[in-house]
């Protein structure tokens, strides 16, 4: 197949619109080479071979231009800079096994009571990590939000986000992620106050369900928590929350009780603008050890992020967070939501407006 150089102008200028791309694009940046078009998008480069044939290389058709985008991955995937030394280097089966031995060493007193396999692989770590994922078949995937070497390496870090790893593995893995900001004690890990914020969306309710079946194991207690968006006073009274908090209260009865049943649980209910921070004043009231958020990263089409609660959350929590995303997560553990029929739940949030 040979795609014309029409139908490939018409790409070109489609990639240079920001909303083109699945994830958060301010502005796109476009350079080109004699073989390529580049595009600066966000925190991705795209680049388009050109369907040219320079007699030392042939990209007039389609498969021909797939193919060496794959040779190309598969190189660059090699190249990579040492882990002590910061020296560029191509990854082979000695530094990999070296690695592997340095991990065994580091974290031997965590790993040496329990059955466990260390995998060093050269790539895009988000990739990697779903590729092993599905190769061996995992139930939880557990990552830190960030490099703490990101100062050093000379990388940007924007705060409040957990960063590309954890980004892109979430959105598009559909078993439960567990990020970790920092350590945990050994109390925390015993997972006896679980707190799950909701806010009706389907992927809540599948984070509700797997924290029911969390506590029903743990023997924990669920703190199930909503917010109801409201402007500030005076516009919005305590006759207006009091009204509100009870009819969230129904709400939240209705759609989360038949998961949590048999378990030590309670509803709390809180005004407020921004989510993520009524999250942690919340885990930090209530001593919470884990908490476990659904994620909308998958109920719409080419929402390719997490959600800002969520990164802010995980960020900045001094407890474990796990994240949720679709019904898919649920499978492995035996678990599942009620059939969703578009009319039977009512999921929208309604924001106080005065009137």
């Amino acid at each position: 197949m040979t795609m014309g150089k029409n139908h490939q102008a018409e790409i070109l200028e489609t990639m240079m619109q920001a909303d083109f791309y699945p994830h958060p694009v301010e502005r796109v940046g476009r350079r080109e080479t004699h073989i390529s078009t580049v595009f600066l998008a966000g925190s991705f480069v795209y680049k388009i071979k050109k369907p040219v044939d320079l007699g030392f290389l042939d990209f007039t058709s389609l498969e021909k231009r797939q193919h060496y985008c794959l040779q190309e991955i598969a190189l660059n995937r090699r190249l990579i800079r040492h882990f002590e030394t910061g020296a560029e280097m191509i990854a082979d089966a000695d530094y990999a096994h070296s690695v592997g031995q340095t991990v065994e060493k580091t974290y031997k007193d965590d790993l040496s009571s329990i059955p466990h396999e260390i995998r060093v692989t050269a790539g895009y770590p988000w990739e990697e990590i779903l590729r092993w994922a599905k190769a061996i078949d995992t139930d939880l995937i557990a990552l830190g939000p960030h490099s703490t070497r990101a100062q050093e390496k000379g990388v940007v870090r924007v705060v409040g986000r957990v960063g590309s790893t954890v980004e892109n593995v979430v959105t598009r893995e559909t078993c439960p992620v567990m990020v970790a900001s920092r350590s945990a004690q050994n109390d925390q890990l015993r997972f006896k106050r679980v707190l799950v914020p909701v806010d009706f969306s389907r992927s809540c309710e599948c984070a509700v369900s797997f924290a029911a079946e969390l506590a029903k194991h743990h023997r924990s207690r669920l703190f199930v928590f909503h917010m109801i968006p409201v402007p500030p006073f005076p516009k919005y009274t305590r006759i207006d929350y009091t009204a509100h908090a009870a009819h969230s209260k129904k709400r939240l009865e209705s759609f989360y009780e038949e998961y949590l049943y048999g378990t030590d649980h309670r509803y709390l209910i809180k005004a407020g603008a921004m989510p993520h921070l009524e999250i942690l004043t919340c885990a930090g009231e209530n001593n919470i050890d884990l908490i476990i958020m659904g994620s909308h990263t998958k109920e719409k089409p080419g929402k390719w992020y997490p959600g800002s609660a969520v990164e802010r959350v995980a960020y900045r929590t001094a407890c474990p967070a796990m994240v949720v995303t679709d019904p898919g997560a649920l499978t492995h553990w035996d678990l599942s939501v009620s059939a969703d029929d578009g009319e039977g739940k009512d999921r929208l949030i309604r924001v106080f407006s005065g009137t």
